[in-house]
């Protein structure tokens, strides 16, 4: 009786040093600048408008035909480093669950599912719900999502270690009365005070070209033109609050959605003999390759 009186102690003890991390994996497959792209140049219509909406409708009940259920796993991983600790098979409906310790480190969630050619992922920051009293995480995965990456250093240059680093974005009030879903994305640096984050959102398509073609302003929070962009925030935390802290933007497009729009101008040359009307090309592009963006150095102070 003694023994089975310290295993059931030893039992709750350690599901008392962890928390439930629950949340619903979702699929929604939208039509990327590249997508748009491919599919301008293969039709003979003019306007890129219809193939758009065309594309769109036929990736929404694509969607819908993609069973995750039980056919993909969740990950909690570590930031920085992306350890996987636990993993969880998605079950009925989309749901998933695992745990969090008190003895692990700040953590995020990620999935991956290859569908029909493409890669799809989500991932999340694990966070606190006052709500549901858990850890609760909605996952949508996409196959347009860009990764975000830079440094954060003090103000002589050496790299700060374990800083936590906050990608949004920035928006315009239409934008914000828009989007269903204006979730920020956290990251930690590592010993060289490198950062990474993924699943940052795109642009759609038709505002992506016009974010390149009709403006070079990144922070105009009164213009109903989207200039999308993206805000990086950091700051270094102790057990006296916080010790330093810095931010930056950037235009939130990459260097694979730039070459796509510039497929769709050239298509749109070929069929209607006219250049595409860029009045005020964007020229304030970030270093980035394929779907990465690179941010400047992060200065905390």
């Amino acid at each position: 009786m003694k023994f089975l009186f310290s295993v059931a102690m030893a039992i709750a003890a350690a599901s008392a040093c962890a928390e439930a991390v629950k949340g619903v994996v979702g699929v929604s497959l939208y039509p990327s600048i590249e997508d748009v792209a491919l599919a301008y140049e293969r039709s003979a219509e003019r306007d890129l408008r219809k193939v758009s909406f065309e594309l769109a409708e036929s990736q929404a009940e694509a969607s819908k035909k993609i069973i995750i259920d039980g056919k993909s796993v969740v990950e909690l991983q570590t930031l920085p480093g992306f350890k996987t600790l636990r993993k969880a098979v998605v079950g009925k409906n989309g749901e998933y669950v695992t745990e969090i310790k008190d003895e692990d480190p700040d953590c995020r969630v990620f999935c991956r599912y290859e569908a029909g050619g493409k890669t799809l992922t989500a991932s999340a920051h694990v966070e606190w719900d006052n709500f549901k009293n858990c850890y609760f995480q909605l996952l949508r995965l996409r196959d347009d999502y860009v990764t975000v990456t830079g440094r954060c250093v003090d103000t002589n240059g050496n790299p700060v270690v374990n800083a936590v680093v906050q990608v949004g974005l920035v928006r315009t009030p239409v934008e914000q009365g828009e989007s269903w879903y204006n979730k920020k994305e956290f990251g930690r640096t590592d010993t060289n005070g490198v950062w990474r984050v993924d699943g940052v959102e795109t642009p759609p398509s038709d505002r992506a070209l016009m974010r390149i073609c009709n403006t070079n302003v990144v922070d105009r929070y009164d213009s109903t033109v989207p200039p999308y962009g993206i805000h990086v925030s950091a700051f270094l935390e102790s057990t006296k609050g916080i010790e330093a802290a810095g931010g930056v933007r950037v235009p939130n497009v990459s260097a694979r959605d730039r070459a796509a729009a510039e497929r769709i101008f050239a298509a749109y040359k070929r069929k209607t003999g006219k250049d595409w009307p860029r009045p005020a090309p964007m020229t304030d592009f970030p270093v980035s390759t394929n779907n990465v963006i690179y941010v400047p150095d992060i200065v905390l102070k």
